[in-house]
């Protein structure tokens, strides 16, 4: 396997089953006879990554699914890149990933793409975008029908660092701590990164607030997030579907609205959103139904600026909307 993969080119895979310990793709891909026939079952137990593709650009993995039952830590493929380059135009498609620490991590990776994926009963992480070599480099996009399903509570489907531009729609989310986190790091390269456009998914079941955003380090803002058109199912007591409390003030141009739906049935302070310290902010035509109690349906904190709270339809909430001193409250 790792001599084939040395020329650099796409290798394929026929319908079959193939043991392997860690491989370096410098270039190409996998291309296999079909998710359902073709598997790569990983046998090494260490912390090491499966798969490192170091190739410039252009990697293509399509057709087949793999296993990493057994692995402590590490990805079943990580996009590297060599040296302080960065890796362009790398696509996923009808890939399966089962029973993985970690699926894909991009560390050093732009404009790439994953479509019609699975990320099956991953106990980290389905995919996390950390872009070491420019951290506001992106313009890359996950969807056309992908999910990420575990029961691993502490699992996140997508994890964010660093890297601008992404996009995330028509997916899957059930099961897990949270379906997307931004957990703004250290960004390489400048102090600012902007552009998560989420649309169209289906959130449900997860154990925290389903959708969050926070700086976890540095200093660097992150502006223009979008989330529109998504169905969220909230069971669980005092969390809620999206989340932003993060005291730092580093979140800004956020509107959420256009179709939003929130099924809240968990007790406590559950509800449809609670966010706070945000620079312009815009709820408008979302729709939710509470499970009564102290929850809230829009909780709006004191800190932010330039809100703006629309039309949005909240019943059965012991409280439908908490509006922040600095936001305006339209009452129809």
């Amino acid at each position: 396997m790792q001599a084939a993969h040395n020329t650099g080119l796409p290798v394929y895979y026929p319908p079959g089953s193939y043991n392997y310990t860690t491989l370096t793709i410098p270039g190409g891909g996998i291309v296999g006879g079909g998710a359902s026939v073709t598997s790569l079952v990983c046998t090494d137990a260490t912390n090491a990554d499966s798969i490192t593709y170091t190739g410039a650009m252009g990697g293509l993995f399509g057709d087949f699914q793999m296993y990493g039952s057994g692995k402590p830590n590490g990805a079943a493929i990580a996009i590297t890149g060599t040296g302080s380059g960065e890796v362009a135009f790398t696509d996923f498609s009808r890939v399966i990933f089962n029973t993985w620490p970690g699926c894909i991590k991009f560390n050093r990776a732009s404009q790439w793409s994953i479509m019609t994926c699975r990320f099956l009963n991953y106990s980290q992480y389905g995919v996390t975008i950390d872009n070491q070599n420019n951290g506001d480099s992106g313009d890359s996009s996950i969807g056309a029908g992908s999910a990420f399903v575990t029961t691993t509570t502490t699992a996140v489907g997508i994890i964010q660092v660093s890297s601008g531009g992404l996009k995330l729609t028509n997916s899957k989310f059930n099961q897990g701590a949270a379906a997307y986190k931004l957990a703004l790091g250290t960004v390489v390269g400048g102090t600012a990164t902007s552009i998560i456009l989420i649309s169209n998914c289906s959130i449900e079941g997860m154990s925290d607030h389903a959708v969050q955003f926070a700086r976890a380090s540095g200093t660097a803002t992150f502006s223009h997030v979008s989330i529109n058109g998504c169905e969220f199912y909230i069971p669980t007591a005092n969390k809620v579907g999206i989340y932003s409390v993060d005291t730092s003030g580093f979140l800004s141009i956020v509107n959420i609205g256009g179709g939003n739906t929130f099924s809240v049935t968990g007790g406590g302070t559950s509800g449809a959103m609670s966010l706070d310290y945000i620079d312009t902010l815009v709820i408008d035509g979302n729709a939710a139904k509470g499970p009564g109690g102290t929850s809230t349906g829009i909780l709006v904190g004191t800190h932010g600026t330039n809100g703006l709270i629309g039309v949005n339809q909240m019943t059965g909430f012991g409280t439908a909307v908490t509006p922040g001193a600095a936001t305006q409250l339209i009452i129809p």
